[in-house]
């Protein structure tokens, strides 16, 4: 498969070619999991791949738990549906868990602490009484647990790895916690080999191509265990080569050059489009070769994840929006020449931006 035939097929089933998608919901079942480290920029993630969808309607969906928000994968904050989010957080858990045992010892954590802030949160949230950190922070300090800051962020952690805790809704600008329990419906967990099989599946289907490198890089689970979640569909998947890796894709997802290049001129429209900070089309290949294909390198280390512009596929510019002001400033990328089609594309992409946040 041609470089240019990966691209049109991550974007495809990325929901960037079409934004096709008919509700939030449904895009994060296909996606399993979606990057909400930055609440603002993760709710454009959503609306540039759902038709129709708005700013405030994504917000209310998260007000009202119909995606919740928690420390899932590699770990940091991810929406998920709450039908979800038991059997992936027990997927992840063990090894993020190992992975922060250093950070706790630094911090003095120990089992005996992290048993009683889980009693405790338990019993602050029941009956859904929402709270936010800082009110949290408080109750502790009344029971004589004293932590702030980083210690306090890893209690916290260590309740939603346990699935006792996720987001809650909104009170003004501040998080809130919830029980899982409370507002995630009981779920049958599939065993870890089951599980490892899904998320695998799941992942190429809703961003292949893809490595099996590109899976640990956006999962945070060893090469082991994506191995072992390959070997349940590794007959019933099509593999090319790509920069010396295996690439993998279901055969009812592959399209033929003339059907790629009919729905390039359907969607011509999406050409150009801006991203949010740390969006899936970013974070979800650890192979960037094909992102960095129009520009050279950039010395800026954050680049690559912070509010990239692409044009067919590929990284054109970076964008910010200033405080209070209704319009859209933006660098291209170094060596790229400007094209009237490309800034076309970014006024018009910039315009439906715009759009979005206002409604």
């Amino acid at each position: 498969m041609s470089p240019a035939l990966i691209i049109a097929h991550r974007l495809l089933h990325q929901g960037l070619l079409g934004g096709n998608f008919e509700s939030p919901e449904s895009l994060l079942d296909h996606m399993v999991a979606m990057q909400s480290q930055e609440f603002a920029p993760a709710r454009w993630a959503i609306g540039l791949r759902v038709s129709g969808s708005t700013d405030q309607r994504i917000t209310d969906l998260f007000n009202n738990g119909k995606i919740v928000r928690s420390h899932l994968l590699r770990p940091t904050w991810h929406f998920i549906l709450p039908e979800n989010i038991r059997w992936v957080t027990k997927l992840t858990e063990p090894h993020i868990t190992r992975m922060s045992r250093y950070y706790h010892r630094q911090q003095g954590l120990d089992t005996p602490l992290f048993l009683k802030t889980r009693k405790l949160l338990t019993n602050l949230l029941s009956h859904k009484n929402f709270m936010t950190r800082q009110q949290i922070e408080q109750a502790f300090i009344q029971h004589k647990i004293v932590v702030k800051g980083i210690a306090l962020g890893y209690l916290m952690m260590d309740a939603e790895l346990n699935c006792i805790i996720c987001s809650g809704p909104r009170k003004g600008n501040q998080f809130t916690y919830a029980l899982v329990d409370e507002i995630c419906p009981p779920a049958k967990l599939p065993s870890r080999e089951e599980s490892l099989t899904i998320l695998l599946s799941q992942f190429i289907r809703s961003r292949g191509p893809v490595s099996l490198q590109d899976f640990t890089y956006w999962s945070g689970l060893s090469l082991t265990d994506a191995k072992a979640g390959l070997a349940g569909i590794d007959k019933d998947l099509y593999q090319f080569s790509y920069n010396e890796q295996l690439h993998y894709l279901f055969p009812d997802q592959i399209r033929s050059p003339t059907t790629i290049r009919e729905l390039l001129s359907k969607y011509a429209a999406r050409s150009t489009l801006l991203l949010p900070d740390y969006d899936e089309y970013l974070m979800s290949y650890k192979d960037k070769s094909l992102l960095q294909a129009m520009r050279k390198n950039n010395s800026k280390g954050s680049f690559l994840y912070n509010r990239m512009i692409i044009h067919h596929g590929r990284i054109a510019a970076e964008w910010r929006k200033p405080s209070n002001v209704d319009e859209i400033s933006f660098n291209i990328a170094p060596g790229l020449h400007p094209s009237a089609r490309l800034m076309s594309g970014i006024k018009r992409s910039s315009r439906q931006y715009l759009q979005f946040v206002k409604n």
